[in-house]
């Protein structure tokens, strides 16, 4: 297809005029140069993402038992939800450290979690709490379910368990050990 015979004239007309008034004949316009990176020596660490790494729910027994679901993720960003016998009800956030994340991690490995079987539901004693443990560090979450009266659940998953709460530190949601026996009959 040919352009036509007005649009060549006025192309040739201008590309004309421009030479003849001192500039140089109309060329497209190039795109700039690409900006050059700044070179620096600042390492810049990688962020972890808001996934989840680890999370630890405890339900209800027959008495007083704290009733409480923690998460913490990937990040560092700890996620709290306390439902009963425990000193904060509801939601409240906090953060872990790099150090605390390693501990969790090291606790699951060295717990055999991954060979683990994903419940010990066995009713060998009431009255006992739930356990439900998620461990992700990786791209699938595995969880385990474990009812407290269960005695074929290996002494690693228990240790695992407390350990996940000293190293999160959940008696500053739960309250001490002193606290919830002094409050037990107050809690909601």
């Amino acid at each position: 297809m040919t352009a036509p015979a007005w649009l060549v004239i006025a192309a040739t007309a201008t590309a004309t005029a421009t030479v003849a008034c001192g500039g140089s004949p109309a060329t497209p316009p190039q795109a700039p140069p690409p900006a050059q990176a700044a070179l620096s020596n600042t390492v810049v660490e990688a962020q972890e993402p808001h996934a989840l790494l680890a999370s630890l729910e405890r339900t209800a027994c027959f008495g007083s038992c704290p009733i409480y679901k923690i998460s913490v993720f990937r990040d560092g960003a700890i996620e709290w939800e306390g439902t009963q016998y425990v000193k904060i009800l509801g939601k409240a956030v906090g953060r872990a450290t790099p150090a605390q994340l390693q501990q969790l991690r090291a606790a699951f490995a060295k717990a055999g979690y991954s060979m683990m079987r994903a419940s010990y539901e066995q009713a060998m004693v009431t009255d006992q709490p739930t356990m439900v443990v998620a461990f992700a560090d990786g791209p699938s979450v595995k969880t385990v379910k474990h009812y407290g009266g269960d005695s074929n659940a290996p002494p690693s998953l228990y240790e695992l368990e407390t350990s996940i709460d000293t190293i999160l530190n959940t008696e500053q949601w739960i309250g001490s050990a002193d606290l919830r026996r002094r409050r037990r009959r107050r809690y909601p």
